[in-house]
Protein backbone atom coordinates (compact mmCIF):
# COMPACT_ATOMS: atom_id res chain seq x y z
CA UNK A 1 0.00 0.00 0.00
CA UNK A 2 1.25 3.48 -1.31
CA UNK A 3 -0.47 6.76 0.49
CA UNK A 4 2.05 9.23 -0.42
CA UNK A 5 1.15 11.39 -3.03
CA UNK A 6 3.44 11.87 -6.06
CA UNK A 7 4.92 14.96 -5.29
CA UNK A 8 5.98 14.13 -1.49
CA UNK A 9 7.14 11.32 -2.97
CA UNK A 10 9.47 12.84 -5.14
CA UNK A 11 9.87 15.75 -2.84
CA UNK A 12 11.64 13.19 0.07
CA UNK A 13 13.54 11.65 -3.38
CA UNK A 14 15.09 14.84 -3.77
CA UNK A 15 15.79 15.47 -0.54
CA UNK A 16 17.70 12.07 -0.62
CA UNK A 17 19.12 13.10 -3.69
CA UNK A 18 20.79 15.95 -2.45
CA UNK A 19 22.43 14.48 0.96
CA UNK A 20 25.78 13.48 1.03
CA UNK A 21 26.84 10.43 1.89
CA UNK A 22 27.48 10.06 5.38
CA UNK A 23 24.14 11.97 5.78
CA UNK A 24 22.65 9.31 4.09
CA UNK A 25 24.81 6.59 6.49
CA UNK A 26 23.62 8.43 9.61
CA UNK A 27 19.78 8.17 8.58
CA UNK A 28 20.06 4.14 7.89
CA UNK A 29 22.36 4.20 11.36
CA UNK A 30 19.56 5.60 13.14
CA UNK A 31 16.87 4.20 11.31
CA UNK A 32 18.29 0.79 11.93
CA UNK A 33 19.19 1.80 15.53
CA UNK A 34 15.24 2.22 15.78
CA UNK A 35 14.34 -1.23 14.47
CA UNK A 36 16.48 -2.49 16.82
CA UNK A 37 15.00 -1.60 19.82
CA UNK A 38 11.40 -1.97 18.39
CA UNK A 39 12.26 -5.56 18.18
CA UNK A 40 13.96 -6.20 21.81
CA UNK A 41 11.07 -4.59 23.03
CA UNK A 42 8.91 -7.07 21.37
CA UNK A 43 11.39 -9.90 22.63
CA UNK A 44 10.08 -11.73 26.47
CA UNK A 45 12.34 -11.25 29.22
CA UNK A 46 14.72 -13.84 30.56
CA UNK A 47 16.17 -14.93 27.31
CA UNK A 48 19.99 -15.41 27.28
CA UNK A 49 22.44 -13.69 25.42
CA UNK A 50 22.78 -16.23 22.85
CA UNK A 51 18.41 -16.52 22.48
CA UNK A 52 18.33 -12.84 22.23
CA UNK A 53 21.13 -12.68 19.45
CA UNK A 54 19.42 -15.45 17.58
CA UNK A 55 15.68 -14.19 18.31
CA UNK A 56 16.68 -10.27 16.52
CA UNK A 57 18.66 -12.43 14.07
CA UNK A 58 16.14 -14.80 12.88
CA UNK A 59 13.54 -11.40 13.01
CA UNK A 60 15.83 -9.37 10.41
CA UNK A 61 16.86 -11.93 8.14
CA UNK A 62 13.65 -14.14 8.72
CA UNK A 63 14.29 -17.24 6.61
CA UNK A 64 16.93 -15.57 4.16
CA UNK A 65 19.66 -17.50 6.66
CA UNK A 66 20.05 -21.18 7.44
CA UNK A 67 19.31 -21.51 11.14
CA UNK A 68 23.01 -22.71 11.77
CA UNK A 69 24.31 -19.39 10.83
CA UNK A 70 21.37 -17.99 12.67
CA UNK A 71 22.94 -19.96 15.84
CA UNK A 72 26.77 -18.82 14.70
CA UNK A 73 26.29 -15.40 15.03
CA UNK A 74 23.90 -15.95 18.30
CA UNK A 75 27.32 -17.75 19.79
CA UNK A 76 29.77 -15.31 18.31
CA UNK A 77 32.40 -15.02 19.17
CA UNK A 78 31.94 -19.00 20.69
CA UNK A 79 31.09 -21.70 19.53
CA UNK A 80 27.90 -22.90 19.18
CA UNK A 81 26.94 -26.17 21.17
CA UNK A 82 27.53 -29.05 18.91
CA UNK A 83 23.55 -29.51 18.31
CA UNK A 84 23.04 -26.74 17.42
CA UNK A 85 26.27 -26.78 14.35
Amino acid sequence: MNDTSPHVARMVADHYKSMTPEERFEVMASLRQTALAIVEASLPPGLTREERRYAIAKRFCGDELPEAALWAHAYYPNRPPTHLR
